[in-house]
């Protein structure tokens, strides 16, 4: 349909950028094509043009660049009604449909398909795809994957890496990660990235854990990355099939294609996690796969084997069609008044804009919303090797043993070490200090911040508030309509979710300033999850010297076997109090039945160890019993080669010695030989001890 025939609607399109001093200019594009997908963000090319007889496509892109439009620099690409049909401007027009933020990627002049007018073509990326070509070197311990996530960001973009939900990410748009998936990733052991590109890290991730990466644009700008293992949960969309009778309220859709896959079968798969002892075999039929992680459980495994399923399931019927709704996104659900292939409702995958002049189309692909969708399982690949070194002691050269599981202390060598007087970070709720809280999250509250705590006293409210506006669940639901074509009931729809999407913009940014850092209830030194299952009972035990003392006490005698012999006048409610101390506390809380325990106590076992990151690391022998040469325990500082099997998979494979490592005093004026191998007389290895002093008279 041309533009300004009767009944269509008009847009216009906006790229937005700052310049050197800060002011912000909006120049109308000519032309954009923007495709946004699952996993992938969003990518295209702005088209930018003026009337100019007198100059050159390259004058052009000069002048652009000289104003403020650099490879590098981060922009806004929007979407407006305009108005419809060859009406003049309603009260609408203007109203704000999409926006985008994005990086200025590649630019370069380009013929015009009309006399005097020169253009430029700009390429645009969303933040996260501009950095996924970059290395990543990190790892972390005993935190969330949005942790880790927010982590890798951080690294990618030249910053400390430090795990955390919101990256500073300096000339960049505001991110932020926002996890929807299941409690058991709210905790992982340890994750890697151990120089791949943070894209194919990230694919790798979401495929290995079953979840998919959605991002989000903002009204404000921002862009809300949302980790997800659930079905899409974006506002639906009231649709109709193109060619069926109109309907009031409802987005014509032309479907272009259908498309069909055979289902495959559940298989199932082999978990090698040193924590869980033997193999288990998880899931019924033939293997599918090797499980290779760290303290993740049967339950975990199965999730992962069902959301992979219900992630091809999804799949198995797919939609093609086109639209002229520029509120079509991807995690957004359309529905439908008519079944297609026994289905009404669909969930967005792709979406590929279109804006011309004033003329705005989509093509969209669509999937069965009844199941999340997540990227098929990774190929295997390659095993990574790095360095590292053992570090689980305070001083070089001082043993360090392995614990229960064969396991030892490793600081990988891309992690920065701890400075001498500095310490650990830890903590599961401690952002890592001002740098990664571009809020000033911690801050002493103004009187206006006061005032929004009342306001926003109702924290599991507004917290679902939030959560809906990041979905996009209070977008316009009558786009591109003026006021004064809507009834009574309309109208109060639209007011009603723009004061619903006002508040809760407002509590995020409030929430931000001021949220803190968490209450230390476990009196262990470090924000961690246990804390939140301390009960008021233990948390005043564990603050009185005495009665702490008294609770490890009756703690070692029931583990000894000894307490109704050692202590026979405990009461009752001392019992109940014992029973709470040892289910957060004892050597079995690590692997309780109750998750929340389980992670708990994990996460404070790591809470020292999270920044720089120590891995707990099992080692692979050369013989099975096989010792680490003749020392009996490792030490500190010990070179060592780790291999990674994945992200959250790695072993210690071998030591090097790279310094003269010093031995007890009884032995060292002795010059011995030790024979540790040898065959029919010919040839032979061993060790050979000599006084330091005499090495140091011969050199």
């Amino acid at each position: 349909m041309a533009a300004g025939a009767a009944g269509e609607f008009r847009f216009k399109g906006f790229f937005v950028f700052s310049d050197d001093k800060g002011e912000k200019t909006r120049m109308p594009i000519t032309k954009f094509d923007l495709s946004e997908d699952f996993n992938a963000g969003w990518k295209g090319c702005v088209k930018l043009a003026k009337v100019d007889a007198g100059s050159n496509g390259n004058a052009y892109m000069s002048s652009l660049m000289t104003a403020g439009i650099v490879p590098g620099k981060s922009a806004e690409v929007e979407i407006i009604f305009e108005g419809q049909g060859e009406a003049a401007e309603s009260a609408q027009s203007g109203l704000l449909l999409r926006r985008w933020s994005v990086m200025v990627g590649a630019m370069e002049p380009v013929k015009s398909n009309e006399d005097n007018v020169v253009a430029c073509a700009i390429d645009v990326v969303d933040p996260v795809s501009f950095l996924s070509s970059r290395p990543v070197w990190g790892a972390y311990r005993g935190c969330s994957v949005a942790d880790m996530v927010g982590g890798a960001l951080s690294m990618a973009a030249g910053g400390d890496g430090k795990p955390t939900r919101w990256p500073t990410l300096s000339g960049f748009p505001t991110v932020s990660i926002t996890p929807r998936y299941r409690d058991s990733l709210q905790w992982l052991d340890y994750g890697i990235a151990a120089g791949q590109t943070l894209g194919d890290w990230l694919a790798e991730v979401s495929a290995l854990l079953a979840f998919r990466i959605e991002l989000w644009g903002q009204a404000d700008g921002e862009v809300v990355v949302t980790l997800s293992d659930g079905p899409a949960a974006g506002a639906a969309i009231p649709a109709y099939l193109a060619g069926w009778v109109p309907e009031q309220g409802r987005t014509p859709i032309a479907l272009t294609g259908i498309f069909a896959k055979p289902r495959q079968p559940i298989r199932a798969v082999v978990l090698d996690d040193v924590t869980q002892g033997a193999y288990r075999q998880v899931g019924e039929g033939s293997i599918a796969a090797v499980v290779a992680a760290s303290g993740v459980g049967v339950d975990e495994v199965s999730d992962r084997i069902m959301g992979d399923a219900y992630g091809r399931m999804a799949e198995e019927i797919v939609l093609t069609g086109q639209s002229e709704q520029p509120a079509v996104q991807v995690g957004r659900i359309i529905d439908l008044t008519r079944e297609v292939w026994g289905k009404v409702s669909w969930q967005v995958v792709g979406v590929k804009h279109e804006l011309s002049g004033t003329s705005y189309a989509n093509a969209m692909t669509l999937y069965d919303a009844e199941y999340p969708w997540c990227p098929p399982s990774p190929p295997v690949h390659p095993d990574i090797i790095v360095p590292g070194a053992v570090d689980g002691a305070a001083s070089a050269h001082t043993p360090v043993k392995r614990d229960r599981l064969g396991r030892i202390p490793v600081r990988l060598a891309f992690q920065q070490a701890v400075e001498a007087g500095a310490e650990r970070v830890g903590g599961a709720t401690d952002p890592g200090g001002a740098d990664d809280d571009p809020g000033g999250a911690g801050d002493d509250p103004g009187d206006d911040d006061i005032k929004l705590a009342t306001e926003f006293a109702d924290t599991e409210h507004w917290e679902a508030e939030a959560a809906a506006l990041e979905i996009g669940e209070f977008a316009d639901p009558f786009p591109g309509r003026s006021d004064a074509s809507l009834d009574g009931v309309e109208m109060e729809e639209r007011s009603r979710l723009l004061e619903r999407r006002n508040d809760a913009q407002r509590y995020r940014q409030w929430r931000r300033r001021t949220q803190p850092l968490g209450e230390d209830r476990d009196l262990d030194g470090s924000i961690t999850l246990r804390d939140a299952l301390v009960e008021e009972s233990l948390e005043a035990a564990l603050a009185s010297e005495e009665q702490r003392d008294l609770l490890e006490q009756w703690h070692d005698a029931q583990l000894g076997g000894t307490l109704d012999a050692d202590f026979p006048d405990l009461s009752d409610e001392d019992k109940a109090l014992l029973a709470d101390y040892d289910r957060l506390f004892g050597p079995d809380a690590a692997y309780d039945g109750d998750i929340d325990v389980r992670q708990a106590a994990r996460d404070a076992d790591a809470a020292g160890q999270k920044w720089p990151a120590r891995l707990m690391l099992p080692v692979v022998n050369p013989m099975a019993g096989g010792l680490h040469g003749f020392v009996p325990a490792h030490r500190q500082g010990d070179a060592c080669r780790v291999v990674m099997h994945n992200p959250f998979s790695a072993e210690v494979m071998g030591f090097q010695y790279r310094d003269d490592r010093p031995i007890n005093r009884t032995i060292e004026a002795a010059t011995t030989g030790l024979v540790v191998e040898h065959d029919t007389g010919h040839s032979w290895s061993g060790l050979v001890f000599r006084p330091m002093e005499a090495m140091e008279d011969e050199q």
